[in-house]
């Protein structure tokens, strides 16, 4: 079983996310929950956001604040329940599809690596090169990123990882 904890703020992304992009994105994972994988959720961002509170009470997951950005991924790490944590950017969701992926990815091997989930492509450089989107989304052992204070530093503490076929969309 995975925590997944979606990320409300930080440095590299949209300072203050909507709360129709963060209901859309904590609503793509209800299927997951369903289905088992996912088990808990978090909602990381600052103390100031003054809708997290709601947003979190009415979804029924947990609400992780911060002073400043640079804690915002650490108090959401440190409410997820289970040792493998997908980390997750507020205003994307996954496509059709992810549950299976990512269950199957964790209950066939031994995790070695993270799972990269990048942006759907939406310029033609990233249609022809997939790679080149965003990674807005990624499943890895918590162990793994506890030092990140942003993102784009919880990426490079994973060291890489495969990407997943399944993509994000942007839901705001």
């Amino acid at each position: 079983m995975i925590s997944a904890v979606i990320i409300a703020q930080d440095r590299g992304l949209t300072p203050d996310p909507s709360a129709e992009a963060l209901v859309r994105t904590l609503a793509a994972l209800v299927p997951a929950a369903i289905e088992g994988l996912i088990r808990d959720v978090t909602l990381a961002g600052l103390k100031s956001h003054g809708q997290l509170f709601n947003i979190a009470d009415h979804a029924g997951c947990e609400l992780a604040q911060a002073d400043d950005l640079q804690g915002v991924i650490a108090a959401g790490l440190k409410s997820a329940r289970s040792d493998l944590v997908l980390l997750l950017c507020a205003g994307f969701a996954p496509n059709a599809g992810y549950v299976d992926e990512i269950g199957d990815r964790f209950q066939s091997a031994q995790m070695t690596s993270a799972l990269l989930l990048r942006r759907e492509p939406e310029t033609f450089l990233t249609r022809l090169l997939p790679q080149f989107s965003p990674v807005r989304g990624l499943v890895a052992k918590r162990g793994a990123f506890t030092k990140a204070t942003s993102f784009d530093q919880a990426l490079r503490c994973v060291g890489g990882g495969i990407t997943a076929r399944v993509q994000l969309r942007r839901v705001d």
